[in-house]
């Protein structure tokens, strides 16, 4: 007897037991846990937007940088002249062999309202958001006639724009959506009442209505930089080479004969 007691208590021992009941969430836990994390991925959403409407806009600013080296490698090639304004083979074709990337030409904010073709043999109807300095102020007063710009394939050599650290090269325009039929490849400064303020998007990234945000420009020295808008215009046309334009201060007086 002592024997069978004591192999009993053993085998009690060492069987296994099942392991004691847990209950389960209730329905209040469970919406608790819910709520909770819906207030998370709320505070947390806008993080993340901006974070990535920063990283598109950093990109916008190396795109743009490298159209200014390219434009430079161009001059190198042809006798620091820019590439002329033209009505066929423009800028974007003429410099393609030095950007080598068409994806370049598009700021990823305005993806996919830009709209173009894929032509592998001209960039100039590939989709676009910048347009170049058609420089009409130098070209005007070189050839001393207000319509010298419009005529002739004119083209602009470094030299001839003073101080080039303070002009800008290139910018960002109103996207095709925004400016319907009209595809602008230069900055005119004199068609109609000036694409400074009829074609350039002064507030690509942000609301221009609102005095906020600003775009990237590149200037003669190479330099992308981001303006708040309308910084570019205001108080100096940073457009403009001629100091009369760049102060606003009127009109151009043609030089005499």
């Amino acid at each position: 007897m002592i024997k069978s007691s004591r192999y009993t208590a053993i085998l009690y021992l060492i069987r296994p037991t099942s392991p004691p009941h847990r209950p389960g969430f209730t329905l209040i836990e469970l919406l608790v846990v819910i709520s909770i994390s819906a207030i998370l991925i709320g505070m947390l959403l806008p993080a993340l937007g901006g974070a990535r409407d920063i990283a598109r806009q950093l990109n916008c600013g190396t795109n743009i940088r490298t159209l200014a080296l390219s434009l430079e490698l161009y001059a190198q090639d042809n006798r620091e002249f820019f590439p002329p304004r033209a009505g066929s083979n423009r800028w974007p074709t003429r410099l393609s062999e030095y950007y080598t990337d068409p994806s370049i030409l598009i700021c990823p904010n305005d993806e996919p309202a830009e709209q173009g073709t894929t032509s592998d043999s001209n960039d100039d109807w590939r989709p676009r958001s910048y347009l170049i300095n058609g420089f009409n102020d130098i070209i005007v007063v070189r050839e001393n006639n207000l319509n010298a710009w419009q005529s002739g394939n004119p083209a602009v050599r470094q030299a001839e724009i003073f101080n080039p650290g303070s002009v800008i090269h290139f910018g960002e325009k109103i996207t095709y959506e925004e400016q319907g039929d009209r595809a602008d490849f230069y900055m005119d400064l004199f068609e109609g009442i000036g694409n400074d303020f009829e074609v350039v998007n002064h507030s690509r990234h942000g609301n221009a209505n609102r005095r906020q945000g600003g775009s990237y420009y590149v200037f003669g020295d190479g330099s992308a930089r981001f303006l708040p808008f309308p910084e570019a215009l205001e108080p100096i046309n940073q457009w403009a080479t001629i100091l009369e334009y760049r102060n606003g201060e009127g009109q151009i007086v043609l030089p005499e004969l």
